[in-house]
């Protein structure tokens, strides 16, 4: 069939430019993320990267608090894979997606407290060696460590939950005089807030920051806050 109108035509040709060009973007962040995060073919699977948040992060525990500090702020419903918030690893000598999914590591402890099965019956072989060994990542551990990963994780998730701003679905990037700090706003007006200190009548505030660090700061307005009695 013939299209319709020329206007009509030229608007098809600018939307399937735009679609193109869109899928033309995809590919190329999709190629720069392989490249720096999976940059052997055995890191690579069918359906993605074979490999954990902390190995991702080469176990940088100051990016590994920051990346779950941004995806726990952001818009949207945040989704943790079972490991990652004790910072397990992966087994690349395992085929596909079995690289990333072998026995949670509950305790050092036989099978690592995943199940009391032999060995060779369980769903996938446990890590045992290297700094992701179920001996020395594991969530009993953890659970002694008042500064370990998983206290952090939840700690963020418990402010998460007390803060109606984290539900909002806005979200808006706020000015930085830093091109190395994102800064954004969540919440809507109205939201329950703290007081903060006096910020200018200009919206600048002067807040230092240690690299890969974060605030969760709670802003509310004059007109919001109670009066002293």
């Amino acid at each position: 069939m013939r299209g319709g109108s020329g206007d009509d035509g030229r608007t098809a040709g600018r939307a399937t430019g735009a679609r193109a060009g869109s899928h033309g973007r995809d590919l190329r962040e999709r190629d720069e993320l392989l490249h720096t995060y999976a940059p052997l073919a055995r890191m690579r699977g069918a359906t993605g990267i074979r490999r954990r948040t902390a190995s991702l992060l080469n176990d940088d525990r100051g990016q590994l608090e920051l990346a779950f500090a941004l995806l726990l702020s952001m818009p949207g419903v945040p989704v943790v894979y079972y490991g990652d918030e004790i910072g397990m690893g992966k087994n690349l000598s395992l085929p596909g997606h079995l690289a990333v999914n072998t026995p949670m590591q509950w305790a050092p402890d036989r099978n690592g407290g995943f199940s009391v099965a032999q060995p060779e019956n369980l769903p996938a072989p446990l890590i045992h060696e290297s700094i992701y060994g179920y001996m020395a990542v594991n969530v009993e551990n953890q659970l002694r460590s008042r500064c370990s990963l998983l206290h952090v994780v939840e700690k963020l998730i418990e402010t998460r939950h007390a803060w109606t701003a984290f539900s909002r679905p806005g979200c808006r990037i706020v000015r930085s005089t830093n091109p190395a700090v994102l800064a954004f706003l969540r919440g809507e007006r109205g939201d329950d807030g703290a007081e903060f200190p006096k910020v200018q009548e200009s919206g600048e505030y002067d807040c230092g920051v240690a690299g890969h660090g974060f605030f969760w700061l709670s802003l509310s307005t004059a007109e919001a806050r109670p009066s002293p009695a």
